[in-house]
């Protein structure tokens, strides 16, 4: 595996929906409704505000993806919050399902139990939109 990090391009709008999604669905699974995550989903991964954010981010850095052979495997950006602080604002990698269940290499495996640790800290923020 030789996986890439760079900016993203419109090639690679759908892969990080995709992973996006996916991501979500994963993390919050039994935590929230499916209603609020297909909602959250809908707001913030689909192809034409993703598109719209390669071409022109707004307030961050825009994004970059993870690629192992031009398919997305992860994809994330952030950007500065005040002069000299950096904040990752989204970040998420591809689970391969379809041959361990297990998250892509790129991660440790330990995430998921960390994403989900942190999510009752995290949940007044979503609930609260």
């Amino acid at each position: 595996m030789n996986v890439v990090v760079a900016p993203a391009k419109q090639q690679h709008v759908d892969g990080i929906c995709r992973v996006c999604a996916e991501g979500w669905r994963e993390t919050y699974a039994g935590i929230l409704p499916d209603k609020e995550i297909e909602a959250t989903i809908e707001e913030f991964y689909t192809p034409e505000r993703v598109a719209h954010e390669v071409r022109s981010p707004e307030d961050w850095d825009g994004w970059l993806v993870a690629l192992d052979d031009e398919e997305v495997v992860g994809a994330g950006g952030g950007g500065l919050t005040e002069p000299n602080v950096g904040e990752v604002f989204v970040l998420y990698v591809a689970p391969i399902r379809e041959t361990t269940g297990n998250w892509h290499p790129i991660a440790r495996s330990d995430n998921t139990t960390a994403t989900r640790a942190r999510c009752d800290r995290t949940m007044g923020f979503y609930r609260a939109r």
